[in-house]
């Protein structure tokens, strides 16, 4: 029988700020909410949803690029998280896998568990330390024994526990679904990259494993491509090992994500100029060439 991994309360959410690598103390972050970022409002109601598409031994929508050593996917699993360190294992690399999730999730009895709210917007709006605040105490209350639903409780896990337990490298990244990036998580996603071993294998993951694992895997692919490939390249690279993501697509004018699309694309624009100046975010972080 599988260890059962519980945490309750506060102490999960101490537990996972001590054990994530934080950003140098010298490092000045620009707001959760940066300037020119179409945001949302948290949407109601909110319910614990039993992932069970994202059970399987096999990653969900899951791609790699090889040459980069570098892949994504949907929501991971204990038995899922082992096929992608098997790609890390074939090129003798370590595993650094980056959750890319704003949504408190988690893990009961090894099954991937979601908050969920329309648009997976239960957290829109909050800052990264009260995500993690919010997602320790809906996991923390929970005990051994009751019934979520017609499940009755024999393990609770954070996503951080199951990554570091399996012996791999864990960066959190409060991602709104739908949205770009913020400047912030940015900066810190350039931070975690500086800090990588030189041979690494970046696995990236949101909740159903569309539009943010391809935005990041563009990012990871222009600070590593963009001095000698141009953005149109890199963006046609990326669709071509997973097409079901258009980074560029913009809807009619009436659409909900037409606000959240032309962000991402100015977004993406952006970066490949900060990302040709700034071969792997050596020189300077995302917000401090922003205020150049």
């Amino acid at each position: 029988m599988k260890k059962a991994v519980l945490f309750f309360g506060s102490s999960l959410f101490l537990f996972a700020s001590c054990v994530e690598k934080q950003i140098r103390d010298d490092v000045v972050l620009t707001p959760i909410t940066p300037r020119e970022m179409t945001q949302p409002t948290a949407t109601e109601p909110v319910e614990l949803v039993f992932d069970k598409k994202y059970s399987g031994s096999k990653p969900v929508k899951m791609r790699v690029h090889k040459d980069l050593r570098m892949s994504g996917s949907a929501q991971l699993n204990p038995q899922s998280i082992k096929t992608v360190a098997r790609l890390a294992k074939n090129e003798k690399a370590s595993l650094t896998v980056f959750d890319l999730r704003q949504e408190s999730h988690g893990l009961i009895n090894n099954e991937p568990v979601t908050w969920h709210a329309e648009r997976g917007w239960a957290n829109a709006g909050l800052g990264r330390e009260e995500v993690l605040r919010k997602e320790s105490r809906l996991l923390g209350d929970m005990r051994i024994g009751t019934e979520v639903g017609a499940v009755k409780v024999r393990g609770i896990e954070t996503a951080e526990s199951m990554v570091r337990s399996s012996g791999h490298q864990y960066v959190r990244l409060t991602v709104t679904p739908h949205l770009r990036p913020s400047d912030a998580d940015v900066d810190r996603f350039i931070e975690a990259l500086r800090e990588l071993p030189e041979r690494t294998w970046v696995h990236f993951y949101g909740r159903e494993g569309e539009l943010r694992p391809a935005t990041f895997m563009v990012l990871y692919d222009m600070l590593l491509s963009a001095q000698y490939l141009t953005f149109d390249e890199i963006i046609q690279r990326q669709q071509k090992i997973f097409s079901k993501v258009d980074l560029l697509q913009v809807n009619k004018p009436a659409d909900w994500q037409t606000p959240y699309q032309e962000d991402l694309v100015d977004f993406l624009r952006k970066f490949y100029e900060y990302a040709k100046s700034n071969p792997r975010g050596e020189e300077m972080y995302w917000s401090q060439w922003l205020r150049r």
